[in-house]
């Protein structure tokens, strides 16, 4: 058996209206400028549908302007993604000469080597007997 919460009780007093949640206090002007105008309709048919009316073209608003939001936000993490690509690669290219030039200094160290002991071979002293004589 499923349970469904039941509807909370409307009444007049707009300290009792059971609002949604907001830890952020950012429907705050809402709530209270919203229960003010309530109290301005005074009865009156017309007030009450241009109040209704308005509350429509607000929350049309309040949908046009997440979309817009949304699509900022995923232009702001592209752009971010963009930017980390850039500096890995950037990262990469540097890698790359690093392992060029380490290569590089690789192979001057080793033909100083082979310089080098050719120079010793070519100075090896004979036997010392021959030197003697």
């Amino acid at each position: 058996m499923t349970t469904t919460n039941p509807t909370p009780k409307i009444t007049t007093n707009p300290n009792k209206l059971p609002w949604t949640q907001d830890r952020s206090g950012a429907r705050q002007e809402l709530r209270r400028g919203g229960a003010r105008a309530v109290g301005r309709i005074l009865g009156d048919k017309k007030r009450l549908e241009d109040y209704l009316a308005d509350l429509e073209i607000l929350a049309e608003y309040g949908r046009a302007k997440y979309e817009e939001q949304i699509a900022a936000q995923a232009r702001r993490v592209a752009n971010a993604n963009k930017r980390v690509e850039a500096q890995e690669a950037v990262a990469r290219e540097a890698a790359k000469r690093a392992v060029v030039d380490k290569r590089r200094a690789l192979k001057r160290a080793e033909a100083d080597l082979k310089s080098a002991e050719a120079r010793v071979a070519s100075k090896a002293p004979t036997k010392v007997a021959e030197k003697t004589a």
